[in-house]
């Protein structure tokens, strides 16, 4: 399994925290260029010991029959149950997320 971390929303001005709000921007084609020069390469390693196996019957599989169906709905920001058209999480974006996602999300910088 290949895993790779970079940190995507930082500050514009690391010395002034406060000052930033409307200046961040995401670099996408950096980001990526990060992502293609890291590949293969490990960054993290596990650690510790192996625990010895334990064979258990207590997670095998069985059939579900009640449940629900739930489907993205991109205009709520949120998975909508498609019977009872319930929110699965409730979340809200912030405007300035909302700011960031559709107007600062920079594809042409390297």
């Amino acid at each position: 399994m290949d895993s790779s971390g970079s940190k995507i929303f930082t500050e514009p001005d690391v010395y002034n925290k406060t000052k930033g709000g409307n200046n961040r921007n995401i670099y996408v084609k950096a980001l990526y260029n990060i992502f293609d020069a890291m590949k293969g390469l490990r960054i993290f390693d596990r650690f510790g010991f192996d625990l010895p196996k334990i064979k258990t019957d207590r997670y095998a599989p069985r059939i579900v029959t009640n449940y629900q169906t739930w489907e993205y709905a991109p205009e709520n920001f949120d998975w909508l149950n498609t019977e009872t058209n319930r929110a699965l999480s409730g979340f809200i974006p912030t405007h300035e997320l909302l700011n960031l996602i559709e107007n600062k999300i920079d594809i042409e910088q390297e």
